[in-house]
């Protein structure tokens, strides 16, 4: 498909940091979070979203909303715990798109999205960069970046970001509560039962 270089893209009006890359340092067997910097230096109310290519290994921490004039939004990105390091990483990137909102009360955000015309909508495209940590030895691993996705390509896959605040490692420690939990009141059940039958003998 060949694009149309007929429509003028915009600049970028929201400052970002990091701009260049997203780096996830860490042990990757937990939660990773890195967080992003959006800064509105217009005099004019802004919409951004938050999407990568990979929403089903990241949660963030607000996807999207509404920055005011002159004020700044931290975005936390959190990296889903991995078992082992995967060839994927190396294609990751995030977008950050920007629309600049009317003046006056809004109804509701993704109505205005929907109704934005593709043109007055401002891109910009974050690969990022793994550095895995070993917590017992300190070694860090660097997972080469992949330079053979073109923007073309990454346009067409990029998706919204989960909203949720947890983890899948908070969702495991909080199964295994629950599974413990349970296994208490059968036992509990079954000694009363037990007591039960003596008292009959």
């Amino acid at each position: 498909m060949v694009k149309d270089t007929s429509v003028t893209e915009l600049s970028q009006v929201l400052s970002i940091e990091p701009s260049t890359q997203i780096t996830f340092r860490g042990d990757f067997r937990d939660v990773v979070s890195v967080d992003l910097s959006l800064r509105n230096s217009t005099n004019r109310r802004v919409c951004f979203k938050v999407k990568t290519n990979y929403p089903h290994r990241y949660f963030v921490r607000p996807n999207g909303g509404l920055i005011e004039p002159s004020q700044q939004q931290t975005v936390t990105i959190m990296l889903q715990p991995l078992e082992v390091i995967e060839a994927e990483l190396k294609l990751h990137k995030f977008m950050v798109q920007a629309i600049f909102a009317p003046d006056g009360p809004i109804t509701g955000l993704e109505r205005l999205w929907k109704e934005t015309r593709q043109e007055n909508v401002m891109d910009t495209k974050i690969p990022c960069v793994f550095e895995q940590v070993l917590s017992t030895k300190q070694e860090v691993t660097q997972v080469p970046r992949y330079r053979g996705t073109t923007e073309t390509e990454i346009n067409g896959t990029m998706a919204e970001v989960k909203p949720e605040v947890g983890a899948k490692s908070e969702k495991k420690d909080s199964e295994s509560t629950s599974f413990a939990a349970l296994l208490i009141v059968l036992l509990i059940l079954l000694c009363i039962i037990l007591l039960a039958y003596l008292k009959l003998k």
